[in-house]
């Protein structure tokens, strides 16, 4: 149940959005429909794990559409690996978003993802046809100088869904929205090494505090697990790991949060299945098929949960839910009822 603040910042989020795209119609003079054939098209997705792997099914369509064409994307600095072997493109360009370059190689096609910032408009502003950007939010830049933009929706959709909506302002269409990511061969039998021959994941941290289970709930999940447990992570949340751990009457379980991003996937992609917080493990799963559980509270289920055939979501509507927040704002007993409302047992019979 969303609180009214929130449903209110919600449909002032879509009110800039359509006023966004009214200006622009009003001003756009580049109503032309040229035929494109673009020789090289650049992908702007200036965000991270997550938002890189719903961002594939676009990249495939993209190759797809126009198979002669070199597509490159630009990335954030430590991204490139999400991307790392995807078929479809010819280069990974890695940018800082903080200290982008002054300019750029010229392509036939820029696509703007995100962000729709006025420096990264700029950038492009050399480039002969530009189509841009995806939802963002009510202060966020939506895309300047763009020849195509994507049309407002009231409704939310999937961020896949989101993302194809942008190329479908030329035309482009595909039934294959099924996100694709790819391991390294070397990196995954060396890291199999260390790992049992079967096992479930946790990724039990999220970047947001607002998005996490309590610490108690899963070392009693793990202990009521036949398999042995793996925890995943960033470096930073390896001693948030470390507390389930010690909490757990398992010996089996080990911390493999801090892994690189080529083992992270390896890890994900040979796991029995995946129970994870509303963060890019769920999303890594869902891009390797697998069984994965997702956890939501804060975040939106209807945008991000996991695209799989596999993909169960646990998430609450009758309390506090979807506020977008860092941190959760309610004191007292209503702190973090969101994932409070999950229990321990709800999990296992979803298992």
């Amino acid at each position: 149940m969303e609180r009214l603040r929130f449903k209110l910042l919600r449909k002032l989020r879509t009110v800039f959005w359509y006023l966004d795209y009214i200006i622009w119609k009003i001003f756009s003079f580049r109503k032309f429909k040229p035929q494109l054939k673009p020789k090289s098209i650049l992908i702007i997705e200036l965000k991270y794990i997550g938002d890189l792997i719903v961002s594939t099914p676009t990249i495939s369509a993209l190759k797809e559409h126009f198979p002669k064409a070199k597509i490159d994307i630009a990335v954030p600095v430590g991204m490139k690996d999400v991307l790392y072997n995807n078929p479809h493109l010819n280069k990974i360009i890695e940018w800082n978003p903080k200290n982008l370059p002054n300019s750029i190689p010229n392509y036939d096609l820029a696509i703007i993802l995100h962000p729709g910032s006025f420096k990264i408009s700029t950038l492009t502003k050399h480039i002969p046809f530009r189509i841009g950007s995806c939802r963002a939010g009510i202060l966020e830049g939506k895309g300047f100088f763009l020849h195509r933009k994507t049309k407002p929706t009231k409704k939310w959709k999937l961020k896949i869904l989101d993302n194809l909506d942008v190329i479908k302002t030329i035309g482009i269409t595909t039934k294959d929205i099924f996100p694709k990511i790819y391991t390294d061969p070397k990196v995954e039998k060396t890291i199999l090494n260390d790992l049992p021959k079967r096992y479930v994941v946790f990724h039990a941290a999220a970047n947001y505090p607002s998005h996490n289970w309590s610490i108690r709930n899963w070392a009693d999940l793990a202990d009521k697990l036949d398999l042995p447990v793996i925890f995943t992570g960033s470096k930073e949340q390896h001693n948030y790991n470390q507390e389930i751990i010690a909490l757990t009457t398992k010996k089996q379980s080990k911390n493999f949060a801090g892994s690189s991003l080529k083992e992270f996937f390896a890890i994900i992609k040979n796991a029995a299945y995946v129970i994870s917080v509303d963060t890019s493990a769920m999303h890594v799963a869902a891009a390797f098929n697998k069984k994965v559980i997702s956890l939501f509270g804060a975040g939106e289920p209807n945008v991000w949960k996991p695209l799989t055939k596999e993909s169960t979501v646990i998430f609450h509507n009758e309390v506090c839910t979807t506020c977008h927040q860092y941190t959760c704002s309610l004191k007292g007993k209503r702190f973090m009822e969101c994932m409070k409302s999950i229990t321990v047992d709800e999990v296992l019979s979803k298992i």
